[in-house]
């Protein structure tokens, strides 16, 4: 192992030892060389460009643009587009409800403002990008496990899908004609491959081989496609024109590590991060250096027609109809699962059986425990209740649950706890991994004692309630360092 952990490391750096030649390129220009974490450079116009910034321990990004820089806090920004027409930067992050349950969403940003709005809720929307003349965003959209190609409606707040479904979907980009969508798409256990869809979300064919990843496709005019081949040893740009005889050749420009690009809007530029010695570079080239159609290609190009017959076929989720089960709030509450469960209760062990439930925005949580007391050999139940569906830092919790205890004097009583708690909170720290917040709650909780049990009635003869009411401040803190291992 460590011998092979060094064999990897110095291929890495011979590696990135090779794009310190790209210095020497003509017409090259660095853009940021601080080695710290860019992702998805894009033009917003000839002379201007934005892309995303973060380092490795916070969840902020900031947006980089010409002279300015706004912070945006989002957990991971999967895909990000801008409009030309509204001069809005549309983007997808991810939104983490609880500790175990992740949702992506869209949000907005104005390339003129500070405000972001959000525009979908549970949605699980990836890479938005505005379709022309409609009020609409083509999105990906996981549903069942298969991604699917969505058309979100901005004044509906609604999506639809549009397409079959596949293992995975990334990055769409329509063309310049908008008669052709090309997006990086996977089969199970297969290489990611370029594929052209029409409009209407029919997938035509796969422009790349299928024997090495290929992904983030850019048109750069009508039926000329641009997008990275990625190889073991070497990651190239590749082009391809889509016409009656289609054509491709590789970029001469050795970039190892190619992880995003862009094109200028008149197609003579490139924006290219890449990885380095130090870390993530960008840098802007211009298309000569980078293309030169006069070379052969290293490899034969095979273009696949999808249709009857075709190998493909079969690793398609088949949706004819293009529409997702429609929802079903009912339905959705039913419960996921039922465990085996042990409590102990005061003075007594309860084994039962354990469910929980909510909905697809977790707005609504529950844990239902059926418990059997062993000592009294008596059904108890548990009930917990969690709505989340105010604001984002507002929850109503609700309980309800029994326990066996003895008193000082021997004697045996039933305790039951009902309770009502509104919690607001708000963090004032917050990183990847840590967050301490601020927490003021109002509650109502109903505590009653049964006591003095009389075997021949098989009940308890004395009651006593108690009521605990008013309002707490707390200071809450939670340390994540894995999905599945968190402390609170």
């Amino acid at each position: 192992l460590k011998s092979d952990i060094k064999t990897l490391w110095t291929r890495f750096y011979l590696n990135c030892q090779k794009n310190e030649f790209i210095n020497t390129v003509k017409g090259m220009k660095t853009i940021d060389d601080s080695g710290m974490i860019q992702r998805h450079p894009m033009y917003i116009s000839d002379n201007q460009f934005i892309y995303l910034k973060n380092n490795f321990k916070e969840p902020k990004h900031i947006l980089f643009s010409k002279g300015q820089k706004r912070t945006i806090n989002s957990n991971y920004i999967s895909g990000i587009s801008y409009d030309k027409q509204s001069e809005n930067i549309y983007y997808s992050a991810t939104i983490t409800t609880d500790p175990y349950l992740n949702y992506s969403d869209i949000f907005v940003l104005h390339s003129g403002s500070k405000q972001v709005r959000q525009l979908s809720f549970g949605a699980r929307l990836f890479d938005p990008v505005r379709i022309p003349n409609q009020d609409a965003l083509l999105c990906v959209k996981r549903e069942r496990n298969h991604a699917f190609l969505t058309r979100f409606d901005l004044n509906t707040r609604r999506s639809t899908v549009i397409s079959d479904g596949l293992a995975a979907i990334s990055h769409p980009v329509i063309s310049p004609d908008n008669q052709f969508i090309a997006a990086a798409i996977k089969h199970q256990n297969r290489y990611w491959q370029i594929a052209l869809f029409h409009s209407d979300g029919r997938l035509l064919r796969y422009i790349s081989s299928g024997r090495m990843n290929c992904f983030y496709p850019k048109w750069r005019k009508k039926g000329e496609l641009i997008f990275i081949r990625e190889s073991p040893e070497k990651s190239r740009l590749s082009f391809f024109r889509i016409d009656d005889k289609p054509c491709r050749y590789e970029s001469v420009l050795e970039i190892q590590y190619i992880k995003y690009f862009s094109l200028s809007e008149d197609g003579n530029r490139f924006l290219i991060t890449y990885l380095s010695q130090n870390g993530y570079n960008t840098s802007e080239f211009p298309f000569e250096s980078v293309f030169d159609s006069s070379l052969p290609i290293d490899e034969e190009q095979e273009i696949n027609t999808v249709g009857h017959g075709s190998k493909e076929e079969t690793h398609f989720y088949q949706n004819k109809k293009r529409q997702v089960r429609r929802y079903n709030y009912i339905r959705d509450l039913l419960p996921k699962y039922f465990s085996p469960t042990l409590n102990y209760a005061g003075n007594e062990l309860q084994p039962g059986i354990s469910t929980s439930g909510g909905d697809i925005l977790n707005k609504n949580l529950y844990e239902i425990n059926l418990l059997y007391g062993l000592k009294k050999k008596q059904i108890f139940y548990d009930l917990k209740y969690k709505f989340n569906g105010f604001f984002q830092n507002l929850k109503l919790n609700m309980f309800d649950r029994y326990s066996l205890n003895r008193s000082r004097q021997g004697s045996e009583f039933l305790f039951r706890t009902i309770g009502i708690q509104l919690l607001l909170s708000h963090p004032f720290f917050k990183t990847r991994k840590h967050t301490a917040s601020f927490a003021f709650d109002l509650h109502y909780e109903k505590n009653i004692s049964e006591s003095e049990f009389d075997e021949t009635s098989a009940s308890f003869q004395n009651r006593f309630i108690q009521h605990y009411n008013g309002f707490g401040f707390s200071l809450l803190y939670r340390s994540t360092k894995e999905y599945y291992n968190s402390f609170s």
